[in-house]
């Protein structure tokens, strides 16, 4: 919106006014050639007098005065022209000298008197015109001010309630105003600050240099300036702030300085903690015995300890630039690459990556390393980090360790054979010897012996026969034990059925041997005493695990057991043997006589190693291979 009627509209008017004086004229010489044009060719118009009259009005009317008495003039000359006698100029008849006179006089009349009508109403309307736009300008500017004050207000509101401390001073750094965050960061009231001068309120002694330099450079050299410093509060304390300065013009030539306060003390501990912290982590990084890296995403390197540079026998500023591939072979630089790129991605750190290494001296080493992305503030991949450690030696012990168990188990499994044979000699020599005992009761004593060591010799033939010397599948050990006393104990009765239902369980050595030893007696017993007068039966063996419990049970159909006190007056090695095993075990043994005899066996599978290693087995108890 225009606010002033300005040049361009008062010529567009005057232009405006010049175009109608001429367009008169011009219309009144057109209308008289056109009169001639009727009168002598179509019309017999013998007196034009009104059309000459009605062309000078137009003319007043549209183009004033001025253009009135003009058109009159032409109309004048015209009607000297039109009534003069044919071929004679100026001579008239009587009645055309009469109309010509008529005509010279109201036509100059009737152009004055229109003309001023036309003067009179242009000038109102150039009064309306003008009126309406100053009504236009005073309604402009009442906007304009009425927005000025809105702008004020808002200012003032922003001023008031902005979180950062704001003040007004002039070029004598004396304050005109301050808004309430600048009063309570430096704690001061309002009467406190305006009037006084900045310097004095709140710059540390020995600061007053830089603070009217810095006034200086925004007031003098119209420059915004930020700086960050200290600052005073009113009760001594200093503080951290950052300033902006930016001038401002007052009335007349008079300049301030708009001051911004920004305390930021915070930030500054933050950063201070954030540079212990780094000074902190180079420190670490810098004394650990492992290498550590970090690389652009091409792999090469941006930083590296003093660790890496021995590890790799260069030194640290030709690593910087060069990648891990380069001191390494082909092959293995294919493996440095093909994990920087899966690292690169999942996003997901590769932990204990082993490659070889050429040092700078040519010597070979070989490392482990983790690779983890390295990721800007907005999550953007812009290289990898990682730790690199030299395992040479690691791994010469580890090819030597695993050299010595490879001699170890070849001599375990040379035990173990040696054992079984040497029990399996033993077993022989007491068989050899039984031939030569006549007394049945000695016999069988003998047998008894010869099927204990055969229990424990079949144990070491699973043992060397396993790839681990650790444990044995004792289901197995189970079936073959039942087959091999079935087959020696049912001599003239074999009629007994003995079936295994056993489960895939492993033991180890020092609970396998109790095991089989009381297996093999429960069984004896069975053959023994179960089917007296009796030349068939069935006994069932079962083995079960529930979790860490183990379940032993061997089930006979035979005569039942005898009443506790025969079992008491009896006491035979081989119930000695069972109670005494199952002790060592930590084990719960059980016995039921019920259409048969059923006996049940349950331990956990670590009870013996816990039993030894509290020392809680009697000297009485430990009767076992291992007591």
């Amino acid at each position: 919106m225009s606010s002033t009627f300005n040049g361009k509209e008062l010529q567009k008017a005057g232009n405006s006014g010049l175009s109608a004086e001429i367009i008169g004229p011009l219309l009144t010489v057109m209308l008289l050639f056109m009169i001639e044009l009727l009168t002598s060719n179509w019309l017999a118009i013998h007196n034009p007098a009104p059309l000459y009259i009605t062309a000078v009005v137009y003319s007043a009317f549209k183009g004033g005065l001025r253009s009135g008495l003009v058109s009159a003039l032409i109309t004048v000359l015209y009607a000297s022209y039109y009534f003069s006698e044919p071929g004679q100029y100026l001579v008239y008849s009587i009645r055309n000298e009469q109309d010509l006179v008529i005509i010279a006089l109201i036509a100059p009349t009737i152009a004055v008197l229109v003309g001023i009508l036309s003067h009179r109403n242009r000038k109102a309307q150039e009064v309306a015109n003008t009126n309406a736009i100053l009504n236009t300008q005073l309604k402009e500017r009442k906007w304009a001010e009425e927005n000025i004050k809105k702008q004020k207000i808002y200012f003032q509101k922003l001023f008031e309630n902005s979180p950062e401390g704001i003040i007004i001073i002039d070029e004598n750094d004396v304050i005109q105003d301050a808004n309430r965050s600048f009063l309570t960061m430096f704690g001061y009231k309002y009467q406190e600050v305006v009037g006084n001068n900045v310097n004095k309120l709140i710059v540390p002694k020995g600061m007053e240099d830089e603070a009217s330099e810095l006034t200086s450079r925004v007031s003098k050299e119209d420059l915004v300036v930020q700086n960050e410093t200290l600052r005073r509060r009113k009760d001594g304390s200093l503080l951290n702030v950052s300033i902006l300065g930016s001038p401002i013009r007052a009335k007349g030539d008079k300049k301030e300085v708009y001051g911004i306060y920004r305390d930021i003390s915070e930030q500054k501990r933050s950063e201070d903690a954030l540079r212990q912290s780094e000074e902190k982590y180079r420190t670490i990084i810098e004394t650990i015995e492992d290498g550590f890296f970090e690389t652009n995403l091409e792999g090469e390197f941006v930083y590296i300890n003093q660790a890496l540079a021995e590890i790799t026998g260069y030194k640290r500023e030709v690593l910087i630039g060069m990648a891990h591939y380069r001191y390494t072979d082909e092959e293995n630089a294919a493996k440095v690459i093909k994990t920087f790129v899966k690292v690169y991605e999942t996003g997901i750190p590769e932990l204990g990556v082993e490659w070889e290494i050429i040092r700078n001296n040519g010597d070979k080493r070989y490392v482990e390393a983790s690779v983890s992305l390295k990721r800007d503030l907005a999550g953007k991949p812009e290289g990898f980090r990682g730790i690199v450690r030299d395992v040479t030696e690691r791994r010469v012990a580890a090819n030597q360790i695993r050299e010595s168990l490879r001699e170890k188990e070849v001599l375990l499994t040379e035990i173990h054979h040696r054992v079984k044979n040497n029990m399996a000699v033993i077993s022989s020599l007491l068989s050899m010897q039984s031939d030569y005992v006549t007394d049945d009761n000695y016999k069988a004593l003998f047998r008894e012996s010869e099927n204990r060591i055969r229990s424990m010799a079949m144990i070491h033939e699973k043992l060397y026969q396993n790839e681990t010397f650790s444990s044995i599948e004792f289901g197995a050990y189970t079936r073959e034990l039942a087959e091999s006393l079935a087959e020696s104990l049912s001599r003239g009765n074999s009629g007994i059925n003995v079936s295994v239902e056993a489960e895939e369980v492993y033991l180890d050595m020092i609970t396998a041997v109790p095991c089989g030893l009381i297996l093999n007696e429960v069984l004896t017993n069975c053959f023994k005493h179960a089917f007296n007068g009796r030349k068939t039966g069935e006994i069932i063996v079962s083995l079960t695990t529930a979790g860490d419990q183990i379940t032993l049970a061997v089930t006979d159909n035979g005569i039942g057991l005898p009443t506790q006190e025969e079992i008491a007056a009896k006491s035979s090695l081989g119930m000695t043997l069972i109670s005494g095993l199952s002790a060592q075990l930590g084990a719960d043994m059980a016995f039921k006589s019920k259409k048969g005899t059923t006996f049940m066996l349950t331990f956990k599978k670590k009870a013996i190693n816990e039993l030894l290693h509290q020392d809680q087995i009697t000297k009485g108890e430990k009767i076992g291979y291992y007591g």
